[in-house]
């Protein structure tokens, strides 16, 4: 089982990184891409006062909220555990909408990619502590300790006016994470258990390139500071939160 899992897996990641592969030759990035879409067919559809901020806090509260709800009734049910499952998937659109909004609309927070980068670290982790006990503890420890590395090297990268948004690893990441601990809520069927080990497996492979993205995006920082003898300026708050809504 698992090794047919692992062979899927090769293959749903191949297709994935072919088309990644196919938008960057065209010159479109997935947040581009995402973009366009958003503003043609939910932006118009959004009503004015809607803030970014108050998308990823309803995001976060609605994966809360269905973290508790598998935990009191879906341990023990199936129907409330699949309830639970799909309104963490229902929550984790708000993550994609809160930093289209912000990019389509202009509407950049002092804190609202830290806020939106910080929900989505602290959610996952804590359902899968939580809720994923299901789950061999080192398979949900991967995730954790490479978020948490991400999350100590932001300061570092602020210093050295590294690139501190999400690459285009972190910012699938977490939607795989989402889903596979929502499959984990709905119940350990062969089939869901199957869904659970591929998309956890290519949530971490997608945490892995992030992390070595940051890692370079580092490197490249520091030694442009030792060759060019001079602080570079400041990256300006826009070009911070332009990734918004994708987490590292």
């Amino acid at each position: 089982m698992k090794c047919f899992a692992f062979r899927f897996n090769s293959r749903i990641w191949l297709i994935f990184l072919v088309f990644v592969r196919v938008m960057e030759s065209k010159g479109v990035t997935m947040a581009q891409w995402f973009d366009g879409w958003f503003r043609k067919h939910v932006e118009p559809r959004v009503p004015a006062w809607v803030t970014p901020d108050g998308i990823t806090i309803l995001g976060f509260g609605i994966g809360l909220g269905a973290g508790l709800l598998y935990d009191q009734l879906g341990r023990t049910s199936i129907a409330w555990g699949t309830a639970a499952g799909l309104l963490l998937g229902f929550g984790k659109l708000f993550d994609a909408m809160d930093g289209a909004l912000a990019r389509v609309r202009q509407q950049f927070s002092k804190w609202g990619w830290l806020i939106d980068s910080t929900t989505d670290k602290v959610l996952v982790a804590t359902l899968l502590l939580w809720n994923c006990t299901g789950v061999p503890l080192w398979w949900r420890l991967v995730p954790i300790l490479i978020d948490g590395i991400l999350f100590a090297l932001r300061p570092l990268e602020m210093f050295l006016d590294a690139p501190t948004g999400s690459n285009k690893w972190g910012g699938v990441k977490v939607h795989f994470q989402a889903w596979g601990i929502g499959f984990v809520m709905m119940g350990w069927t062969p089939g869901v258990l199957f869904g659970t080990w591929m998309l956890l497996s290519i949530a971490n492979l997608l945490a892995l390139g992030s992390l070595i993205g940051h890692g370079r995006g580092i490197v490249a920082a520091w030694q442009e500071r030792r060759t060019s003898g001079a602080r570079r300026l400041p990256v300006s708050h826009s070009t911070a939160v332009i990734v918004r809504g994708e987490d590292t």
